[in-house]
């Protein structure tokens, strides 16, 4: 379910301008986000209980 959300959350990420950045997602809603995939992964392990980074999806939205 997370690339199915992964596709049309970086549709309207683009959208609004945004590039070259990445993103967290557990049960559809973004949670994190960052500039490198070890940004994002750093404020997951800071804000998300452990038993719960198993179903996080992180992509990555590149440039144009």
């Amino acid at each position: 379910m997370g690339k199915i959300h992964a596709r049309a959350y970086g549709k309207q990420l683009r959208g609004i301008g945004l590039s070259k950045a990445w993103f967290a997602i557990l049960e559809g809603i973004i949670i994190a986000s960052g500039a490198t995939k070890n940004e994002v992964e750093q404020v997951l392990q800071h804000i998300l209980p452990t038993e719960k980074r198993k179903f996080v999806y992180i992509f990555q939205l590149k440039g144009k």
